[in-house]
């Protein structure tokens, strides 16, 4: 999950920079062909992708992705915790010691 969230992030923000020179070639377009007169109020190229805008959404990605960077972090810092717990564990019990698995045995029986 946090992987997913990592790449989303990243993808949304390469992606908001194309959508909004899309919008802009668009609307280029879009004057070129009607005139002036033809689109009343399209002064606003970039319509809804403003750079402000752009950088808000480009921020929020960034929180998400670092969001997701440290879901990974943890799992993978856990995880990593529980094997050096379970193998110190082991150790503390003579696993993985040289004794032979006989000397593991109960004395009295």
């Amino acid at each position: 999950f946090g992987e997913s969230t990592a790449s989303f992030a990243l993808l949304a923000t390469s992606e908001l920079h194309s959508m909004r020179d899309t919008v802009v070639k668009m609307n280029m377009n879009r004057l070129a062909l009607e005139g002036p007169a033809g689109t009343p109020g399209l002064s606003d190229l970039d319509e809804q992708f403003d750079p402000e805008a752009i950088n808000a959404r480009i921020e929020s990605a960034g929180v998400l992705r670092r969001y997701g960077e440290m879901l990974v972090a943890f799992s993978v810092g856990t995880q990593e915790a529980d094997i050096q717990f379970a193998a110190d564990q082991g150790s503390q019990k003579g696993f993985g010691s040289s004794r032979s698995r006989n000397s593991e045995k109960c004395h009295s029986c």
